[in-house]
């Protein structure tokens, strides 16, 4: 009887941690919209996937460097060594995945590094919600209107860069199956608030998210330019800029749920 109890807690407390609402909601919106969205082959909608990729690169890289530089300390403990040794294995990081994707298309290229992208997100997140306190009623509602967001932004993203740059998009599934894997490695992995281990992880995928994302950017943000009047255009950066504020919409979303989020979201 005890077994047998013992058992059902331990199967009820692994079906907890499997089938959590976030990263299965994500997941289906993922699966939902990509079939739905159609994007055209305007060239102001490839500015404004180009400029929501900058984003998201520009987030990416940023994490990728923040935990060597926060290494960088000689005193009063000399974390030299791990410095040299994040600069190391980050640096390699882009330029492997850079290497992988210019042997892709682009779209490809993209999707994958979306998914290394998610895969760290997802890890993020999940330490965010089960670290924080609940801050309000509404700090659910807006997590899932963030993820809503978030998923439909990189839809759009990955369908107007494989129009621009007549990409197969073989890969578009990896970003919905990585961000739920990145929230579940929360159960298994160090707390990402107080040890280097996960820290390294993620500066590691965010380097080669880095890479790849900024790949296409580039490929699909040169047809966009070219379509609209060159680099010199008004409307190409006025696009641009859009699509930067585009993205900015589910991570003000997602920085909503707690006013701590952001050292969470931000290595």
């Amino acid at each position: 009887m005890g077994c047998g109890y013992s058992l059902w807690r331990v199967a009820k407390n692994l079906g907890e941690v499997i089938f959590i609402k976030e990263p299965l909601f994500f997941l289906f919106v993922y699966f939902l919209f990509f079939p739905l969205l159609r994007v055209g082959t305007r060239p102001y909608v490839y500015a404004i996937a180009g400029g929501a990729a900058a984003h998201m690169a520009l987030m990416a890289g940023g994490n990728a460097s923040s935990l060597p530089k926060s290494l960088a300390v000689a005193w009063p403990v000399n974390l030299i060594p791990l410095f040299l040794y994040a600069v190391v294995i980050t640096s390699a990081a882009y330029l492997v995945f850079l290497r992988a994707g210019t042997k892709v298309d682009p779209g490809n290229a993209l999707a994958l590094g979306l998914g290394l992208y998610n895969y760290s997100y997802g890890l993020m997140i999940a330490s965010a919600v089960y670290s924080l306190p609940r801050y309000s009623e509404l700090a659910e509602p807006l997590l899932l209107s963030g993820l809503i967001t978030f998923a439909g932004v990189e839809v759009f993203v990955l369908r107007a860069v494989a129009s621009s740059t007549k990409s197969a998009l073989k890969t578009w599934p990896v970003p919905a199956i990585t961000f739920p894997a990145g929230w579940l490695s929360y159960w298994v992995l160090p707390p990402l608030s107080t040890d280097i281990y996960p820290r390294l992880i993620l500066a590691t995928a965010q380097a080669g998210s880095a890479a790849l994302i900024v790949y296409a950017m580039f490929r699909n943000n040169l047809v966009a330019a070219s379509l609209m009047g060159g680099l010199s255009s008004y409307k190409f950066w006025a696009f641009l800029f859009g699509g930067v504020m585009l993205y900015a919409v589910p991570e003000v979303l997602i920085h909503l749920y707690h006013p701590e989020v952001h050292a969470y979201l931000h290595l």
